[in-house]
């Protein structure tokens, strides 16, 4: 009705980077993996480690998909109280400014260090993958100045559709056919599919931070300003 609530208050076990409700769960994307918790009564129901730190959590039908540092893993989440591990991939640069996907393979050392520098120095909410987004079977992630955009809809894996240079971003959001990424400077980049199916940076906003902290539901948008809340109607 456009008004914020607390009905209820959930204790996690540790600090979440990201969550998203499935079902009577809320799952969360924390310091070892992905947490199920039960949203009547906050019970912790399962949880599944991952290697890494998984940042961004977002949830299409009976699918989660996770995503890390380094490393994308798409869970089961038809029984959201016991998620399943269904495929795990690596995400690596290429020199060439596209992305390399491979299985997920073994978690090494150097992959373990990458993650804790990372967090260490805060540097995945500038330059890492705390920058993504998804919708309808498109997930948008940005590496090391450069948008990628995979089509996840195939079993088979995740194909790389297109990589955008952009620079360096700390969040975006998707209004189809365009996508909002924040740069680290203040300025909000758009990259868009064009009619021949490609995809190219097309300008930038003119709304600083157009994309910083928003979800959309339903016809509402919930804004993060620091520690305050905003609600407003989709224009």
């Amino acid at each position: 009705e456009g008004r914020l609530s607390a009905p209820r208050t959930l204790r996690i076990r540790r600090a979440g980077h990201d969550l998203a409700a499935v079902g009577d769960a809320v799952l969360v994307a924390d310091g070892s993996g992905v947490s199920s918790y039960s949203l009547a009564d906050g019970d912790l129901l399962s949880s599944v480690e991952i290697c890494g730190r998984p940042r961004r959590i977002f949830v299409d039908g009976d699918r989660a998909y996770v995503v890390g540092l380094l490393r994308l893993v798409v869970l089961d989440v038809a029984d959201p109280s016991a998620p399943g591990r269904r495929r795990e991939v690596s995400l690596v640069a290429r020199r060439d400014g596209g992305l390399g996907v491979g299985s997920g393979g073994r978690c090494g050392f150097v992959e373990r260090a990458l993650d804790r520098l990372c967090e260490a120095t805060g540097a995945c909410g500038a330059f890492g993958r705390s920058a993504a987004a998804y919708h309808e079977g498109k997930l948008f992630l940005h590496l090391l100045g450069t948008v990628h955009v995979l089509d996840m809809r195939d079993d088979i894996g995740p194909l790389v559709l297109a990589s955008v240079p952009v620079g360096y971003v700390s969040e975006m959001a998707v209004e189809p056919p365009f996508v909002y990424a924040n740069g680290v400077c203040h300025q909000t980049f758009v990259v868009a599919e064009l009619p021949d199916g490609s995809w190219a940076e097309v300008g930038e906003h003119d709304v600083e931070e157009f994309a910083d902290g928003v979800l959309g539901l339903d016809h509402w948008v919930v804004h993060v300003d620091g520690a305050r809340l905003e609600i407003g109607s989709i224009q």
